[in-house]
């Protein structure tokens, strides 16, 4: 085979090898970023199925409040358990609300063999060590 063709067909492989592993490595990171997204959409939307059990709680509670206004008489003993539940529904939609904004906020380390999700105050990866990029601050 001529070495000139040779040299092209190795330059040719070397490019295509090259462009595999950055191809692989794009694929790896669009995957758990896919991953990320739908964690913290599974999370929203279990927050906005608790908005709307709060919702009927308090519309609930309402007609309990007003049934009492009409009529003095009215029995007022599920109030208590309506207002405890929604107490926890809102307790519970505050810790989702914190989760969604901390994988918001999550870093990913550089090292694209590695790609752990770091934490805010990590300055190494807690998997491979590498160490994390400083965040820029601003002036």
């Amino acid at each position: 085979m001529d070495p000139k063709v040779k040299e092209l067909l190795d330059r040719i492989r070397e490019t295509a090898s090259t462009a595999g592993g950055v191809a692989y490595y794009g694929l790896d990171v669009a995957g758990k970023k896919a991953g990320e997204v739908w964690d913290v959409t599974k999370l929203r939307w279990k927050r906005t199925d608790l908005k709307a059990d709060v919702y009927r709680l308090c519309r609930e509670v309402g007609e309990i409040v007003y049934a009492a206004h009409a009529n003095p008489d009215a029995s007022t003993d599920k109030l208590d358990g309506l207002l405890a539940a929604l107490d926890e529904k809102h307790e519970t939609i505050a810790d989702l609300t914190r989760q969604i904004e901390e994988r918001r906020q999550a870093r990913v380390c550089p090292n694209r063999d590695c790609a752990a999700a770091a934490a805010p105050g990590d300055a190494f990866c807690r998997r491979c060590g590498t160490p994390l990029r400083a965040e820029k601050e601003e002036d």
